[in-house]
């Protein structure tokens, strides 16, 4: 089921990704009821098969009327009642072996007296014949909907507890765990047809002039699986070749619509063949999709899933609903707290869909965008952070189920690699086809297949919540025997995690001058490690995770620049402006979503941001010359990429907010001499900053602290004393420092990858000094302590 949130209007505070929106609106509802509880009844009687008969032939009356046969056994002895789901009908009588039973209803409560004592052996069946109106829930989108010339139902209910939604329309066992063949009997007024679950048995015309409609599903499936869509449908109907034999496919849709549809599930076949080939065989016996005028979204029922008209077309959409074939139908989460290997996978699908159709570019820029979303808004939307396993209720349809469980699905890829994660994703399904499954049922089998422990990436991952983040501290180089000794630190920090991850495999890349490349994998554990390697090139860049194969708190950009140009990166929350560069520049630039270190300086006046930094490395000629846009937001309110970037900075003005700089991870944090802050949205809540003169290092907000009576008692420094001419130079240049020193000074000239060039002496007591270099043409940056650095154009 594929909402992207735009249907959680009722859940949390507004927010979209990409092309979707929602309106304003919050979940006012208490939930109180676990899974657990909802799974008890199923621990003592197994329903084995619900035959469900209904006329749904009084669309102005939004009536539906019949019986529903409920075949069960016992699972323990002396079993004399039982209760059923069942929500706002009229119950007409409850009948066993042709009697009637004794039964008490309170919506949505059955309990049904047996004719006598059942024990484990027996098998036996009651008749509960009821009608009533029926309507979808009132967040719209699960329940019973008559509509225009449809009659649909829909399993899941956003606003209801439990979120299971067949007792919408039948009685039953409504929860996750309990599973059952199905059929059904359904007429529908003449020229309509009925589309449910499994095959077609038989469809034809009763005595009375309506359509009777039977199907049968011999596969069992959970009751929010089992559906029916009423319409005056045309089938639209094919064969794929699957792994195991031709694919039925089966598409429902009225005749307006025929022609979209042919066009707009053009690409299903291709999502088929890609999940084969990364989950295992198509189990069912068929593929079918009934287009209904749902508002947004899709439901997965089980062979025949309900799919919006406004969404033909769709392909992820398409896709997603499609990967619940294996995800959510084939192995159902145990529980709704693990709705994630559900919902989680199945986006996460969309993905494997993208690679298969349009190769892996494709695949990685829909991870990006999903880890960019998931990094930065779920723990503001959905009350904090939360473990993929135990995810409250209200958030059961949520972001953190959707869209971090697809990026830690990609993690896990990156734990594994590509053979081991797909066969023995695959081995998994096919042990637990039909079967509902846990998040430590996951963790302990795939350890087993694959063969490699997967119990500390399930314990960091999806069994706790909040993120890791890996960097590159420091590195240092010795030439040896034709090869480099590398000494490598590595760091861990956290956020929303109680502890730091353990055993986390991740890629180390070299890079030379000349960009060549060289990777090692190391196994990360606590918050630093120190890792010596001999390798072949002689590095001038080292960095973590250069394949993004582990959705950590990061999120980046690579640029690979030959001349000017501009970028807007929305991984980084930026914009640059490459204004000169000889040659070609590689440049990342990580936005980590952490709080930056401390400022070592207790006596400095700046509060540095909680929640964010961006690192500017790669290999950068010293030609190169670019600025910055670096975005700034602090509103609350989400849409596409704004909002929740600086909200501890809320509201600052542009003499308080400051942007500051270190070079490295071993130095401290300063303002930036080079930039200018632009606050242009009202209460001052977003803008950019202006940064001329982009440097290599780490770059993050903070604001000026106050005094007891809320004074800024910071300004920045004036730069009217210090003078460079002539510039541009060709290397020789004369400086005017405005002050008498008392003691000689030391001038520091830095290039753009902050690599310290060129060191002179100001002498003790004068004002104006030549000083004469070898420098290469290009940028630089001349720094005297106590003044403003000065750009120094060398040509």
């Amino acid at each position: 089921m594929l909402i992207r949130l735009l249907l959680l209007s009722i859940l949390i505070p507004c927010i979209s990704y990409g092309q979707h929106s929602c309106k304003q609106g919050k979940m006012m509802r208490s939930f109180t009821k676990s899974s657990a509880e909802d799974n008890m009844r199923s621990d003592t009687i197994d329903v084995l098969n619900y035959h469900i008969d209904l006329e749904i032939t009084n669309f102005s009356g939004r009536k539906i009327e019949g019986f529903c046969a409920v075949k069960f056994t016992p699972k323990m002895n002396n079993v004399g009642a039982i209760s059923l789901d069942l929500l706002g009908m009229t119950i007409d009588s409850v009948m066993q072996n042709g009697a009637k039973l004794s039964y008490q209803y309170q919506s949505p409560l059955l309990k049904v007296s047996l004719d006598g004592q059942y024990n484990i052996i027996d098998t036996t069946e009651i008749q509960i014949f009821y009608n009533g109106q029926v309507y979808p829930e009132a967040a719209g989108f699960g329940g019973f909907h008559f509509q225009g010339g449809y009659a649909y139902s829909i399993g899941v209910g956003f606003q209801t507890s439990p979120h299971n939604y067949g007792r919408s329309w039948f009685p039953c066992f409504d929860n996750f765990k309990e599973r059952s063949t199905y059929s059904f009997d359904i007429k529908t007024p003449n020229g309509m047809v009925a589309t449910c679950n499994g095959e077609l048995l038989e469809r034809g015309s009763t005595s009375s002039g309506l359509i009777y409609n039977r199907w049968e599903l011999k596969e069992e499936i959970p009751t929010y699986l089992a559906c029916v869509a009423v319409s005056d449908y045309k089938t639209l109907s094919s064969t794929h070749d699957g792994i195991e034999g031709d694919i039925l496919i089966e598409l429902y849709a009225q005749a307006k619509d025929t022609n979209a549809v042919k066009n707009g599930f053009s690409k299903l076949g291709s999502a088929i063949d890609a999940y084969e080939k990364a989950f295992g065989p198509y189990q069912w016996n068929k593929v079918g999709y009934s287009m209904v005028p749902l508002g947004g979204g899709a439901m997965e029922h089980a062979t025949n899933i309900a799919f919006p008209i406004s969404g033909i077309g769709n392909e992820t959409l398409m896709a997603h609903e499609l990967a619940h074939s294996w995800w959510g139908n084939l192995a159902t989460c145990h529980q709704a707290e693990e709705m994630w290997i559900n919902e989680g996978m199945a986006t996460y699908s969309e993905a494997i869909f993208l690679e298969h159709e349009y190769g892996r570019e494709a695949y990685e820029e829909e991870i990006e965008l999903i880890h960019r979303e998931v990094v930065r808004y779920p723990h503001h939307v959905e009350g904090g952070y939360w473990a993929l396993d135990s995810v409250p209720e209200q958030y059961t349809y949520g972001s953190h189920v959707y869209r971090k469980g697809a990026s830690i699905a990609h993690s896990l890829r990156g734990y594994l690699g590509d053979e081991l994660f797909f066969s023995g994703l695959s081995e998994f399904l096919a042990n637990h086809k039909f079967d509902d499954v846990s998040s430590q049922e996951m963790m302990t089998e795939l350890s087993a297949i694959t063969g490699v422990d997967l119990t500390d990436f399930f314990q960091d991952w999806v069994m706790k919540p909040g993120f890791a983040q890996f960097e590159t501290r420091s590195f240092t180089v010795t030439p040896t025997a034709g090869n480099y000794d590398v000494n490598l630190v590595i760091g861990q920090k956290i956020k929303g995690s109680p502890s730091y991850h353990n055993n986390v495999p991740l890629d180390v890349t070299f890079m030379d001058a000349n960009w060549n490349q060289h990777t090692e994998r190391i196994v990360m554990s606590g918050k630093e490690m120190s890792f010596d390697f001999n390798i072949p090139i002689n590095p001038v860049y080292a960095t973590v995770d250069f394949n993004n194969l582990i959705s950590d708190a990061i999120t980046e950009d690579k640029l690979v620049i030959k001349g000017n140009t501009f970028k807007q990166l929305k991984n980084s929350s930026l914009s640059i402006i490459v204004r000169n560069v000889v040659d070609s520049a590689f440049v990342r630039i990580e936005h980590m979503w952490m709080a930056p270190d401390s400022i070592k300086d207790e006596n400095s006046k700046i509060q540095i941001s909680s929640s964010r930094y961006i690192r500017i490395d790669g290999v950068i000629p010293e030609s190169f010359d670019a600025t910055l846009r670096l975005n700034y937001d602090a509103r609350e309110s989400s849409g596409g990429d704004i909002g929740w970037l600086d909200n501890d900075l809320l509201g600052e003005t542009m003499d308080t907010l400051k942007l500051l700089y270190r070079k490295s991870t071993l130095e401290d944090w300063k303002e930036f001499p080079y930039y200018q802050p632009a606050l242009i949205g009202p209460q001052r809540l977003f803008g950019v900053m202006l940064v001329d003169s982009v440097l290599a290092g780490e770059y993050t907000l903070g604001k000026v602290k106050t005094d007891p009576n809320g004074i800024n008692d910071l300004s920045r420094n004036s730069d009217d004393g210090l003078v460079v001419y002539p510039n541009p130079n060709g290397g020789s240049f004369y400086i005017n420092v405005d002050r008498v020193a008392k003691q000689p000074e030391l001038l520091r000239i830095y290039n753009t990858s902050g690599q310290l060039v060129h060191t002179a002496v100001v002498p003790q007591g004068g004002k104006t000094h030549e000083v004469k270099t070898e420098l290469k043409s290009g940028v630089y940056f001349l720094h005297v302590e106590g003044f403003e650095s000065k750009k120094l154009f060398i040509e």
